[in-house]
């Protein structure tokens, strides 16, 4: 048996499943804290079933892409750019929107560091350099750090330097990677990589209580998000990598519409509240892009359907 949750701007929608048969439903009016809600739908469509039972509990959310969309609860972000002498004439964030760049606050560097395409070095990362960002951010209090290295898809050895050193200066603090976020495209993989970090405060209010939801009720069941692509993630992957589930509500929309009415292949609209999203499926899962992906105005390359 599964629990299938869908948590949006005004209200969160709960199902019960069993061998893909419908058990239970419940609806309820979206709570502030979002975790309330979600107990409540768990505790409600559970009355009477076997808890034991219970495997895994799916939930998907438009909570990130809607604070992007309204621009609140999003980190002040440091941004930190690996490049030696290389790139600088194309300053980071510098096809924004300039709404977002005025109501978030961004403190962007050049630093020694980056690669050619064939891996070798521009300049070695300076150690020293990235220290006294780091102290620039402690005075700021900056609240999350992105990264992205000239080529470091190619080889992320620089990107992991410079978080083990920011990781060593500041504490805990959420450091988004390049190398793990997007794909080769400076720009597009360097938003994405900021958007991610941005994304952090968001994403821990909204999926970091998720887990004592499940001892508070008692469960045995394993919990995961949906990510852009149709596909889940554990609750620790999805406050590492809040934009892979940037576009969750919706995804549980083209799922359930594959679902419900049996089309594999086909168009989905979501009309939310907030936003209206267009997707294709095929072979039930959402298409994934080819090319650049802009969401709210800013032009990424991470996977997205």
């Amino acid at each position: 048996m599964r629990i299938g949750i869908d948590v949006g701007g005004t209200n969160t929608d709960s199902v019960l499943i069993d061998n893909n048969k419908i058990i239970n439903s419940f609806k309820t009016n979206t709570s502030e804290d979002i975790s309330s809600s979600v107990k409540l739908c768990i505790s409600k469509v559970l009355q009477n079933q076997p808890k034991e039972k219970i495997k895994s509990i799916i939930i998907g959310t438009t909570h990130l892409i809607n604070n992007l969309l309204e621009r609140k609860n999003l980190s002040k972000t440091g941004v930190i750019r690996l490049c030696g002498p290389s790139t600088r004439l194309l300053k980071p964030l510098c096809d924004w929107p300039s709404d977002i760049k005025k109501t978030n606050t961004f403190i962007t560097n050049f630093t020694d560091g980056g690669l050619e395409f064939d891996g070798r070095e521009i300049s070695a990362i300076n150690k020293s350099e990235i220290q006294k960002l780091c102290e620039i951010y402690k005075k700021k209090n900056v609240e999350s750090i992105a990264i992205t290295g000239i080529f470091a898809s190619v080889n992320p050895y620089q990107e992991l330097e410079v978080r083990n050193i920011i990781l060593n200066e500041m504490g805990i603090i959420p450091v988004s990677m390049s190398h793990q976020i997007g794909r080769i495209g400076l720009l597009e993989r360097e938003n994405a990589t900021i958007l991610n970090a941005m994304l952090s405060k968001s994403a821990k209010k909204t999926f970091a209580n998720l887990t004592k939801i499940i001892i508070d009720l008692d469960l045995k069941s394993k919990i995961y998000i949906t990510q852009n692509d149709g596909t889940m993630a554990s609750i620790n992957d999805a406050l590492n990598y809040p934009i892979f589930s940037l576009s969750s509500g919706p995804t549980n929309s083209m799922r359930g519409a594959a679902f419900l009415s049996g089309i594999k292949d086909g168009i989905v609209i979501d009309i939310g509240g907030t936003s209206t999203d267009i997707g294709m499926l095929i072979n039930n899962f959402p298409k994934e892009s080819s090319i650049a992906v802009e969401f709210s105005g800013i032009r990424t390359n991470f996977r997205m359907a």
